[in-house]
């Protein structure tokens, strides 16, 4: 938004954005969501581990990219490249596992890298400068990076923020994408299992059955090739027959032979259709009743990544323990812990229409759950796939700004503006039904917020003068100012430099009987670099200087550093250089406090303004008149 510029080492002017514009909502820290710990089986990729992990060793900045079907087993070559032990040695700061899908966007996975390392980005609002922070951050940093599941080029763009000593994985069912991310030479497709690996596959995970006569050669399976996914879940299947079902299927001759004739029947439709439902369908008629329902149920509601807790199963679904380890041990579902997860493609295939009655109780019992935990940013992402879904189904009439806060926090913390937009636009409407100005102007604040940074300036800018209008009618002066400050920066993006400088003293106008507000601060701050921007270098001194004056007895030390950064420039321009050093001094010492990724750079302006210093005066005075 509003912003100091800082020359760089080769004499050009680059921008650095270090205030977002403000909402009227709090902010959370950010949590991470790790990679999946299940370990798969590397049966029939044994040439394709090693070629890959040699690459990633061999060359600095490597980039591959695993493609195929869903169900091939991309994420699980992925996880093992990953838990090498010669790769976790190699790449000493971490490997970064991301899954960019539904409801979790780039900027949220940026967010949880940045928090890794110490650093609160979520005053940072556009991707691109979120993509470009989290490089400064890796910039020294030896870290593998996963994007698991790509399906656009400008998600892996956007992800694809590693340093030179980084390496990047991507999966992706696109090939296109795969080609284009990483040329021909890194891109490794992946196939289905020929027989030989699909018995040694399928005898890793059931060791006690015969897997050589289940996939006796016939002329239907001859080179047909099949997917880990589809044996896992016939392999799932047959297991289970012999540890938990009260009747072994396998001890009866004649059901044997149906069976086998059945799995090789299934692998011959598979080989041809590539569709999952069959062997789906094919493996729930072997199970109880009640427990085929459960997984019906559970499937019903599965978002993207199907990840849910036992409680969560047990609450919408009534699923017994049993039922679970039933659904477990048969492959239909993981389960890691606490958590409990379905393949995507399984979820894909098996889209059941869930009854009414079965939608309200999933709705329910996540959006108490997102109300319990309001505030705690790891709980939500935990739900927030779930909480999405239950808000947008269907309008929320009870508890409607508690849900509606909760995610707006989440969501501006985490960048997830479209999210953004469709939860204030239902909230906003609820607003207007029932008369509620101030709320109604809050949110048209927090809506022009999101509009802007998808880049829809003109609405944004409808949606705050409607918020200013609103809050000046009901809200306190504060919340006005704020809107105006937002005002401001959209005039100045687009060049309004003096409509900029009268929006924001009004906004100051308006708190004049409000000494020491944090938000006059802002205001100073923004004037001022309003002012430098029109060569009135200094006007844009004393706004800086008064807002040094505030923050002596109402610390922001983010801010402090922004305003302290500009006044350095400021003093630069004015030639006292003296001065502007030992701002810039002021600047460093506080990046070192926060541990702020722009500290190395400054560091070096810093060392580069020492050199000016010591020159004669007179070798500087004859700089500055050729330089005139």
């Amino acid at each position: 938004m509003l912003s100091g510029v800082i020359p760089d080492p080769d004499g050009n002017f680059i921008a650095r954005p270090l205030i977002s514009v403000k909402t009227l909502s709090g902010n959370w820290p950010p949590n991470f969501a790790a990679p999946p710990r299940k370990q798969g089986y590397v049966i029939g990729r044994e040439e394709i581990l090693s070629r890959v992990v040699k690459l990633l060793l061999g060359r600095e900045g490597e980039r591959v990219a695993v493609s195929g079907t869903s169900g091939v087993g991309k994420t699980v070559l992925a996880h093992l490249i990953s838990t090498q032990p010669e790769v976790v040695n190699h790449f000493q700061d971490g490997i970064l596992w991301a899954r960019p899908v539904t409801y979790v966007g780039e900027g949220a996975i940026l967010g949880a890298w940045a928090e890794l390392f110490g650093h609160d980005i979520s005053r940072i609002s556009r991707i691109e400068d979120r993509t470009s922070t989290v490089e400064k951050l890796l910039r020294e940093r030896k870290v593998l990076i996963i994007l698991d599941g790509v399906s656009y080029a400008q998600t892996a763009a956007a992800l694809s923020c590693g340093g030179p000593h980084c390496g990047t994985i991507l999966t992706t069912r696109d090939d296109r994408l795969a080609r284009d991310y990483c040329g021909d030479s890194g891109v490794w497709p992946l196939e289905g299992l020929k027989d030989e690996h699909a018995i040694r596959f399928l005898s890793a995970q059931a060791p006690s059955i015969e897997w050589v006569d289940f996939l006796a050669k016939e002329r239907g399976l001859q080179d047909s090739r099949s997917l880990p996914l589809a044996l896992t879940l016939i392999a799932g299947c047959l297991k289970t027959h012999q540890t938990h079902l009260s009747k072994n299927l396998l001890q009866d001759p004649v059901t044997e032979i149906n069976l086998k004739k059945d799995v090789r029947e299934l692998l011959i439709d598979f080989s041809r259709e590539g569709d999952l439902r069959r062997i789906l369908e094919w493996s729930l008629s072997y199970l109880p009743e009640r427990t085929g329902e459960v997984f019906r149920e559970l499937v019903a509601f599965a978002p993207e990544p199907a990840i849910f807790s036992r409680q969560a199963a047990t609450q919408v679904t009534g699923a017994s323990v049993e039922d679970l380890e039933l659904l477990s041990t048969c492959n239909l579902i993981d389960t890691d812990g606490d958590l409990l997860s379905i393949h995507q493609a399984v979820t894909e295939a098996l889209r059941w229409p869930l009854p009414s009655a079965g939608q309200e109780k999933h709705r329910q019992y996540y959006l108490g759950l997102l109300i319990s935990v309001s505030g705690q940013s790891g709980e939500i992402s935990r739900i927030y796939c779930q909480s999405m879904w239950a808000c947008t189904r269907k309008k929320v009439e009870v508890n409607r700004r508690e849900i509606i806060n909760a995610l707006a926090a989440y969501q501006e913390e985490r960048g997830l503006w479209e999210d953004y937009r469709s939860c204030g636009e239902l909230a906003l409407q609820a607003c207007k039904s029932h008369s509620m100005c101030q709320e109604e102007g809050r949110l048209c604040n927090n809506l022009g917020k999101a509009t802007h940074m998808l880049g829809d300036v003109q609405i944004a800018l409808t949606y705050y003068r409607l918020a200013e209008s609103l809050l000046g009618k009901d809200g306190d002066q504060s919340e006005q100012a704020l809107v105006m400050n937002n005002i401001a920066s959209i005039l100045v993006e687009n060049g309004k430099l003096e409509e900029a400088q009268t929006e924001l003293m009004r906004a100051l106008s308006l708190l004049e009987d409000l000494p020491g507000n944090i938000v006059q601060a802002y205001l100073h701050n923004n004037l001022g670099k309003v002012y430098d921007d029109m060569g009135l270098s200094i006007q844009a001194r004393d706004e800086y200087l008064k807002a040094l004056l505030i923050l002596e007895s109402d610390s922001d030390l983010e801010l402090e550093m922004t305003v302290r950064f500009n006044l350095s420039l400021v003093y630069h321009s004015l030639g006292r250089k003296d001065e502007a050093f030992d701002e810039l001094q002021n600047v460093v010492d506080i990046e070192r406090r926060l541990d702020h990724p722009n500290f190395e750079d400054d560091v070096k302006l810093l060392e580069r303004l020492q050199r000016e210093l010591n020159e004669p005066k007179i070798i500087r005075w004859l700089r500055s008149k050729l330089l005139s």
